[in-house]
């Protein structure tokens, strides 16, 4: 053997001849006839400071060959060398002592950490499965905490958030009334508390003076309209019982959800329009810095800075635009289908009291105007009842027996 072989470095990893088949098996036997190829004769050579990207289509096998490498799933044939050591062979405590100088990052983030354990738990964790006394796990992991905080510093700079978010916002004064901007607390103050529209409490309200219409008259609703909070329901009644023409009631009624479809369009049209700009101004924010950094390439120092200036304010943009303004125009949507849902039950059912239909109709008049996805709940919780239903009256006559 020359000097040359004896003095040269030992691959990190070598691999050689490394095939892992998967058998396919069927019938009632699991006969098998045949085997998928994940991984076929892979021969490969990676050096101290070596970085390997592989890549592929999806199923083309680099997550198998990724755990075969690290023995976590056995290979068919072929060996791995890391510094030297076939790893392939290895198992326990020998096994474990190589994976100490290896970590995996899969790509499932649900199954790389326990959702039960906080975050310093989480980087403690392995440093104590591998034989690290706790207390230095814990500094160490301590330390790593604070590194990462620190780096945190990088994502803010005054200078991109002004761009961004202070020209977004003054982009958006010059597009909108002032009031657009004072009404954005009472938004928040709607995203934020429960659900105020109910459409099933709304049906059972109809429902009951449905019946009392039935059964004293339509004046009879004139002491019913006190106890009646919801303005909408309320106005409408107030004609029933006046004896304006359905027609007519239905006009007004009508007249007052287009004015508030339109009047709650603009509110989510201000946010939907505000996360438009953001991103446009993320963009000027990168020219900015662009510009900045060819101008002096000689500074090493401006470059850097430069650079930092046109990625951060990009980050920015697509964060107030997909983080902030989206979510509250998404949230107002949802808010709006409930109290518009709400009033067109009052709507249909207001008038069907009014040509005095039968309580029973009524109800289920209303209840096939609710979407799909309520119609399943009610289904089961009326199945979850009448379940309950059934017990006990299982239980009464166990008792009466």
């Amino acid at each position: 053997m020359s000097n040359a072989n004896v003095n040269a470095p030992v691959p990190a990893i070598e691999i050689s001849g490394l095939k892992k088949y998967f058998p396919l098996t069927s019938g009632a036997f699991n006969a098998k006839k045949g085997s998928v190829k994940a991984v076929d004769d892979i021969n490969l050579t990676i050096n101290k400071g070596e970085i390997i990207g592989l890549a592929g289509e999806s199923g083309s096998g680099k997550t198998t060959l990724a755990r075969v490498i690290l023995n976590l799933t056995p290979a068919t044939e072929g060996r791995v060398l890391m510094n030297g050591q076939d790893i392939s062979k290895l198992h326990g405590k020998e096994l474990k002592a190589v994976r100490r100088s290896i970590a995996t990052v899969f790509q499932d983030p649900a199954s790389n950490l326990n959702p039960r354990l906080n975050v310093l738990s989480s980087i403690m964790r392995p440093m104590i499965l591998h034989g690290v006394p706790k207390a230095e796990a814990v500094e160490k992991a301590q330390e790593a905490m604070k590194l990462v905080f620190h780096n945190l510093r990088a994502f803010i700079d005054l200078p991109s958030m002004a761009i961004t978010i202070g020209g977004t916002i003054g982009v958006m004064m010059l597009s909108f009334p002032s009031g657009a901007f004072k009404k954005i607390g009472k938004h928040l103050k709607i995203i934020i508390k429960p659900y105020k529209f109910d459409p099933e409490q709304s049906i059972e309200q109809i429902v009951e003076l449905a019946t009392e219409a039935r059964m004293k008259g339509l004046l009879s609703l004139e002491d019913k309209l006190n106890e009646i909070d919801e303005p909408f329901m309320h106005n409408s009644l107030l004609l029933v019982v006046d004896s304006v023409d359905s027609e007519k009631v239905r006009q007004v009624m009508e007249t007052e959800l287009d004015q508030l479809d339109e009047r709650h369009a603009l509110d989510r049209g201000f946010y939907e329009k505000a996360a438009s700009f953001a991103p446009a101004f993320g963009m000027i924010g990168t020219l900015v810095g662009l510009i900045l950094m060819l101008g002096n390439m000689q500074d090493v120092n401006a470059l850097a800075k430069g650079m930092a200036t046109a990625l951060i304010t990009t980050l920015y943009g697509s964060l107030l635009a997909n983080i902030v303004c989206l979510p509250v125009a998404s949230k107002l949507k949802a808010r709006h289908d409930e109290e518009f849902l709400c009033k067109q039950l009052v709507l249909e059912g207001v008038l069907a009291i009014q040509d005095g239909e039968n309580p029973k109709f009524i109800e289920e008049k209303l209840y096939k105007l609710l979407p799909a996805s309520r119609k399943k709940a009610e289904e089961d919780t009326e199945k979850e009842d009448e379940k309950q239903k059934k017990k006990s009256r299982r239980k009464s006559r166990k008792n009466e027996e």
